[in-house]
């Protein structure tokens, strides 16, 4: 197997776990929903802030953004770019390219 074949399906690998983590994610929003609308219908007039609806307003925002971190992640992956295939398997010459590295004295 080739180097670039075994960077392609680990991040093919990679990429379809964090797509099912999303849609995991996904399954929880009505939920959150169902509880952020039941605390709002609860909200008093006499109390400026409600505790359950400010929690269940950070919950949902929270996890959009996961949602949506999660799913920009595994386009990423999926699509396996230089920059992709470079996190999972930097090029050895690239290493010998650093400063302060001779080649003369690194070992053939």
């Amino acid at each position: 197997m080739a180097r670039k074949d075994a960077v392609l399906l680990v991040s093919r690998a990679l990429a379809l776990y964090l797509l099912c983590w999303g849609f995991s994610e996904v399954t929880y929003v009505p939920s959150s929903l169902f509880s952020l609308t039941h605390h709002m219908s609860q909200h008093s007039v006499l109390a400026t802030g409600d505790y359950f609806t400010d929690l269940d307003i950070l919950g949902l925002a929270l996890r959009a953004f996961r949602i949506v971190i999660l799913f920009c992640i595994a386009a990423w992956l999926y699509a396996c770019g230089a920059t992709a295939q470079g996190y999972f398997w930097p090029d050895d010459k690239a290493d010998l390219a650093a400063p302060g590295n001779d080649p003369s004295t690194l070992p053939s």
